[in-house]
């Protein structure tokens, strides 16, 4: 597979295409995409994916970052996968503190915190999200991606063991790692489209379009399907990205007639 080093410092790389007409740039969801390239090679000729050159020494996506992505996407389309976790970093895990909210049935007799309150929470990172977009100039084809949705408590209990990130997770909210329980899944999957709505008003609040995560990857209650499901708790694998590359180039056959 071929690669061009578009970084001064040498910290970002595209991978796919020399000359891609799509660029898909993020966080951590779009390494799916980028290890869809290797497994599903059709799609190197049209698309880069924008991510570490190093992936031995990671770091995060931060403003240089962004500074390149809005420099080498001028006249490609551009695809952008934002965050994606931060209904697991609040609600991955059981708290000891048990809530409700209204519109999720979690159990009457407990406190109840409004759906604006919870949006509240999320806002900030969307608000970084609304200053990415408007840095670039000509929006009309700029599509933001639905990030994947959560993973059934089963499954993750199986997963567990694989994801060390879970104890940074439980540390940050006051967890013991002995005592370390999954939320329910219709804690994670509430609190999930509620971050898929604010991606989707942020996209069209900014003039962009919002593609959501394909059906087909989910099961009856709209969870994520083992079979796309990566090794961790809370990423898809390259068989869910094939999907996604398949709806991108149909969606830009569409709005380009």
């Amino acid at each position: 597979m071929t690669f061009k080093n578009f970084s001064d410092c040498g910290k970002w790389r595209v991978y796919g295409s020399e000359n891609p007409k799509i660029l898909i740039a993020g966080h951590s969801h779009t390494f799916a995409h980028y290890m869809a390239l290797f497994k599903y090679p059709q799609f190197q000729e049209n698309f880069g994916v924008i991510t570490f050159s190093d992936f031995d020494n990671r770091t995060i996506i931060d403003s240089d970052y962004w500074d390149y992505v809005v420099e080498i996407s001028k006249g490609k389309k551009i695809v952008i996968s934002w965050n994606g976790n931060q209904h697991n970093l609040h609600f991955l895990l059981t708290p000891q503190a048990t809530f409700n909210v209204y519109g999720l049935e979690n159990g009457f007799k407990l406190p109840a915190t409004s759906i604006s309150r919870v949006k509240a929470l999320f806002n900030p990172t969307f608000y970084e999200l609304e200053l990415i977009l408007s840095r670039f100039l000509d929006r009309t084809e700029l599509c933001v991606l639905g990030t994947p949705s959560p993973k059934r408590k089963k499954l993750m209990e199986k997963l567990i063991n694989n994801d060390i990130s879970i104890y940074e997770i439980a540390s940050g909210l006051g967890i013991d790692s002995d005592e370390i329980e999954i939320s329910s899944d219709q804690i994670r999957m509430f609190m999930w489209k509620i971050t898929q709505e604010l991606t989707a008003d942020v996209a069209r609040k900014m003039g962009c379009h919002f593609l959501e995560v394909p059906w087909e990857a989910l099961d009856q209650d709209g969870m994520l399907l083992e079979r796309y499901s990566s090794e961790d708790l809370t990423h898809a694998n390259p068989d869910y990205a094939k999907i996604m590359y398949e709806k991108i180039i149909d969606f830009y056959g569409s709005i380009n007639g």
